[in-house]
C-alpha cells in the first residue's frame, strides 16, 4: 500500500473564486431575512413579544444589502460582460428585480419612505 500525497500549489488547476461569480440572486437573501425583521416588529405589536431581536435582524438585513450592493457595483464595474451574460439568461435575469424588492423591504428605506411621505401611510406630519 503506498500512500500518494497532494500537492497543493499556486500552479495546481483549482478554480479561483472571483467576484465575477457573485450572483444576482443573492439579493433575495436579503429578503428574506428583512421580512423576518418585519414579521417580528408586528409579533412584537400583536403578540407581545421583545421588538428588539426583531430590530437587529432588520440591522442585518441592511448589512447584508449593503454588501451585496457594493459586491455587485465592483462586480459591474470590473466585469462587465459577466453581468451582461447574467442579464441576457432566461432565468437569472429575472432576479435583477430583487435589487430593488430587497431595496423596499430594508427596514431603513421603509422608515425615510414613512418620514418623507407621511399622508401615503396615514401617520400625522409632526410639526
Amino acid at each position: 500500500m503506498t500512500i500518494q500525497s497532494i500537492n497543493i500549489s499556486s500552479s495546481s488547476p483549482v478554480a479561483r473564486r472571483s467576484i465575477s461569480q457573485l450572483p444576482i440572486n443573492l439579493f433575495a437573501s436579503v429578503m428574506g431575512i428583512t421580512g423576518l425583521g418585519l414579521a417580528w416588529r408586528e409579533a412584537a405589536k400583536s403578540l407581545g413579544v421583545p421588538s428588539l431581536p426583531g430590530e437587529y435582524i432588520g440591522g442585518l438585513g441592511t448589512l447584508v444589502f449593503v454588501a451585496l450592493a457594493i459586491g455587485y457595483v465592483s462586480k459591474w464595474v470590473r466585469h462587465p460582460s459577466s453581468v451582461s451574460s447574467e442579464f441576457a439568461h432566461p432565468v437569472q435575469s429575472n432576479f435583477f428585480a430583487t435589487v430593488a424588492i430587497a431595496f423596499c423591504c430594508n427596514p431603513l428605506s421603509s422608515i425615510a419612505t414613512v418620514r418623507f411621505f407621511p399622508k401615503a401611510f396615514g401617520s400625522p406630519r409632526r410639526r
